[in-house]
């Protein structure tokens, strides 16, 4: 294998312990192959696995990067001599020392080692997204408001739906760290009455210079306002309260010069102007009222909830670590029990993040702001690259790998990787060429060789000027792969670089969001090409799955009544009509019931009671018997993605055939599926077989990591919606 071109740069990140590093490191330039190999040379120099702490992103990607980490030091050992074989000997025998995990497990690590001072609790359940104390805390914040701004909190309920409200106290607990931006006045409902009385008086002023009104098509066409606003200011309380919240707004249509002398109309227009101009300056101090009432009552409520029940979201553990670790003495005992901290997939992280790994690798008792303070010598080593910074909505900010970068290189070094091994040139040149423009790009250098297929396509996919449709989208992309499929185009194979002819397995199609991926899933099945649909919606998601799962659930627990109901539609296509008719007329949904309505629920429930017994035998028996009696599978098979479904069905029976051999008690095979279906939610376990001939849809965001001799981009026409938060971190200020 030749040197790669940034050879010198790859062995100082590996070789310079004694220096903290900041490493760029573009996609596929083996930036976890450096990572390894340091954390193997910081064992080789006698540092024990105890003291070396490397975090990543995701529990996979640490998952990964522990087996990497052990196989590197496996590989030197079987090549070193002398102490150095010794110290990998040693290192490898107490390798479950060395800590390889995530921010949020780190965080929790910290924690636990100061309880007391951390406010940590054992037994603390974690919870990616929980709403303990929601409820009762915007009750007691709506409670408050009636008594102190009743008038405020009308306005609110008559403008703010709910859904924006959870979403603004979400991104408010998400952002706590930050100060809100809002105009610095809060509502005043006598001195906003009092402006709009001017904002009449002026409307009044300015239609008194017009000539004919009583024919005037510009005011005729605002009299329904001008009547209104006599009303509402007539009203005080009530009036501006209608004022705000009513459709009616000013026109700009009509109005004869003739009849307006000078300026006059222009004027009269400018007046109409200025009210909504009252009504958006009275509602921004609306939104200061709500901001700092929610900021205020309900963030610290719903925290103090979470700690009473022992319950922490995976942003809490950040937040109290840092919090934790803004006191200088409890920082340098847990500094203390480590000398070097590596962080991965840096562009990933928050500020928080990079606050926690930078205070407990900083020199003793450093003060101010994170992004200020000194690092020990050699005790932080961060790789990134700005440009796969796509993790915004999880508060990660491209900024971050800037300020680590600067905060490393004061007194330890900046460097980065240019080698792709990866990509071939045709992709690497592509992406030189198209972004080589941008400030702080640099150029990336393909390792491999070229092939004969072309690198990048544009397909052109709109129709007579119309713009391009999914359908059409998906067609052009047929047409090209099947030209490949059909010549037997030669790619290199994912596992072993060789050349081999194309098939579908080799494709993955990436889109912007998963709300596309069902249906472009089934456009391919629709032209005879086997999809599957990873990530997003999961395994247990599929729907042959989900009515196999629900029947065992069933079965198990006769009165699990949501899941016999689920089971009863999906393997007998009953309506909840049907179900609802028959529970009304003296039925149960309960298959160990007997009596009811007669009709074809109760045969169906006779049905399910004479393949229940078999589950002594073996779940898969009982799947493979309502299979065979319901004939779902014939059905499924005939869809199309009936493929994906059967595939889907396979893996289930694999699925309960390993836990049955692994679990002791029918019970414990139930519950055993329910935490993988759990997991499944969390980690997104893959739907059909990882061999099958079958295109792969996947989002851009699940995407990151993965590989493809051939990926096709589909849907890529994005709306940009206004963003819910604008994030100032340099000011420490947000916008919501």
């Amino acid at each position: 294998m030749s040197v790669p071109v940034d050879h010198d740069a790859r062995q100082r990140a590996i070789r310079e312990i004694a220096l903290s590093h900041a490493l760029s490191a573009g996609a596929g330039s083996g930036k976890t192959s450096v990572l390894s190999s340091r954390v193997a040379e910081l064992c080789v120099s006698g540092m024990p696995p105890s003291r070396i702490v490397a975090i990543t992103f995701t529990e996979k990607a640490a998952g990964e990067l522990e087996s990497r980490v052990r196989d590197t030091l496996e590989s030197q050992l079987r090549t070193a001599t002398g102490p150095a074989a010794e110290r990998l000997r040693t290192a490898l025998e107490h390798f479950h020392e060395l800590t390889i995990s995530t921010i949020h497990s780190f965080a929790r690590e910290l924690l636990a080692l100061e309880p007391l001072d951390g406010g940590w609790a054992p037994g603390t359940e974690i919870a990616n997204e929980d709403r303990t104390g929601l409820g009762s805390a915007l009750l007691a914040w709506r409670s408050s408001l009636a008594k102190t701004r009743p008038r405020t909190l009308e306005l609110f309920d008559l403008v703010l739906a709910r859904k924006s409200l959870l979403l603004g106290v979400e991104d408010l607990l998400a952002n706590r760290d930050l100060v809100p931006h809002v105009t610095p006045a809060p509502l005043d409902w006598e001195g906003a009455h009092a402006r709009l009385v001017e904002v009449v008086r002026g409307i009044d002023e300015a239609r008194a210079r017009c000539t004919k009104p009583q024919s005037d098509k510009r005011i005729e066409n605002n009299t329904e306002l001008l009547d209104a606003l006599v009303t509402w200011i007539a009203r005080p309380g009530d009036g501006t309260l209608s004022a705000l919240v009513s459709p009616l707004g000013p026109s700009k249509s009509g109005g004869a010069k003739t009849a307006w002398p000078g300026d006059s109309l222009q004027k009269f227009a400018d007046a109409l102007a200025r009210f909504e101009a009252w009504r958006t300056e009275t509602f921004a101090s609306a939104h200061h009222d709500l901001v700092t009432t929610l900021r205020a009552q309900v963030v610290p409520a719903i925290l103090e909830a979470r700690r009473s029940a022992g319950i922490a979201a995976f942003d809490d553990l950040l937040f109290r670590a840092a919090t934790l670790l803004a006191n200088r003495a409890i920082r340098a005992r847990l500094a203390s029990r480590w000398d070097a901290l590596l962080v991965d997939e840096v562009q990933d992280t928050d500020p928080i993040q990079a606050e926690i790994a930078v205070l407990l690798a900083s020199v003793p008792h450093a003060e101010g702001a994170w992004t200020s303070v000194a690092a020990r010598p050699g005790a932080l080593f961060a790789v990134g690259d700005p440009k796969q910074s796509i993790y915004r909505f999880r508060r990660a900010d491209v900024d971050v790998w800037r300020d680590l970068e600067r905060v490393i290189s004061a007194d330890g070094h900046a460097g980065s990787l240019t080698q792709n091994f990866r990509s071939v040139p045709g992709i690497v040149g592509w992406v030189s060429h198209t972004f080589g423009a941008m400030p702080g790009y640099e150029a990336q250098v393909a390792a491999r060789k070229a092939i004969a297929i072309d690198p990048v396509v544009l397909l052109d996919a709109s129709v007579g000027g119309e713009e391009a449709s999914i359908d059409r989208e998906v067609d052009a992309a047929v047409r090209h792969l099947s030209v490949l499929h059909a010549s037997k185009a030669l790619v290199a194979d994912r596992e072993t670089g060789a050349l081999r002819p194309f098939r579908w397995g080799d494709v993955m199609v990436l889109v912007p969001r998963w709300t596309r991926g069902e249906a472009i899933a089934t456009a391919f099945q629709e032209r005879g090409i086997e999809a599957d649909v990873q990530g997003g919606s999961g395994f247990f998601d599929d729907a042959s799955v989900a009515a196999m799962t629900a029947a065992i659930r069933m079965i198990d627990e006769p009165s699990d009544g949501a899941s016999a109901a689920k089971a009863l539609r999906a393997l007998f296509g009953f309506t909840l009509e049907d179900l609802a008719r028959h529970v009304t007329g003296g039925g149960s949904l309960r298959w160990t019931v007997r009596e009811g309505p007669p009709g074809p629920v109760l045969d169906a429930l006779s049905l399910v009671r004479e393949v229940a017994p078999l589950r002594s035998r073996a779940w898969t028996s009982v799947v493979d018997a309502l299979l065979l009696k319901t004939r779902a599978a014939a059905v499924w098979s005939l869809r199309s993605d009936g493929a994906s479904r059967l595939a889907n069905l396979d893996k289930l029976r694999a699925i309960l055939r390993q836990l049955e051999g692994e679990t002791r008690g029918l019970a414990g095979v139930v519950d055993r599926l329910a935490e993988l279906e759990k997991k499944d939610r969390e980690d997104d376990l893959s739907r059909s077989d990882s061999d099958s001939d079958a295109v792969r849809v996947t989002s851009i965001f699940k995407a990151k990591g993965l590989e493809a001799p051939v990926v096709v981009l589909l849907d890529m026409q994005r709306l940009l919606k206004t963003p819910r938060t604008v994030v100032d971190r340099a000011a420490g200020r947000l916008h919501v």
